[in-house]
């Protein structure tokens, strides 16, 4: 489908108000807004189906244990900051949402770590080089690279 701007507007429209009604009744509302056009229709239909992905993908996520998965019970430290609870997962691992524990300040920051088993030579190379394309970039929507570096058990 060529989604030329208006075409784009009139998509995003469509798939707004299909949002902000329960998901029994967004069925219908495609069919009425999109009845002369099904190519229109599969348009909306597949930006809500990703829509929908997402929400359960994210709800997932929020119910998942810090305890759970890649981190032990015991192991919910990383230097001076203490996991509260995972924020997301990707392909090399985990982003958690901590805040420092040490006393020296208030900070809440994400932490990223790989999955141990992924965590190869190959990898941690990868993840070198993500840290350090991450910490040259400088922009308000970009996350700030503050630190990075290797855990070791017992640290």
């Amino acid at each position: 489908m060529d989604l030329t701007t208006e075409r784009f507007h009139l998509v995003e429209a469509i798939v707004t108000e299909a949002l902000a009604v329960p998901s029994e009744q967004r069925a219908e509302l495609v069919e009425a807004k999109c009845s002369a056009d099904s190519a229109l229709a599969d348009e909306v239909r597949s930006l809500l189906e990703a829509c929908e992905a997402e929400e359960r993908m994210m709800a997932a996520c929020r119910r998942e244990p810090v305890g759970g998965g890649d981190i032990p019970a015991d192991r919910k430290r990383v230097g001076p900051y203490e996991i509260d609870r995972l924020l997301g997962r990707g392909g090399m691992g985990a982003v958690y949402l901590a805040r420092r524990a040490d006393g020296q300040f208030e900070q809440k920051v994400a932490i990223k770590l790989i999955d141990m088993p992924l965590a190869s030579d190959l990898f941690r190379e990868r993840f070198r080089q993500e840290r350090q394309i991450l910490a040259g970039l400088q922009h308000p929507y970009i996350a700030r690279l503050l630190d990075g570096g290797v855990t070791v058990e017992g640290e």
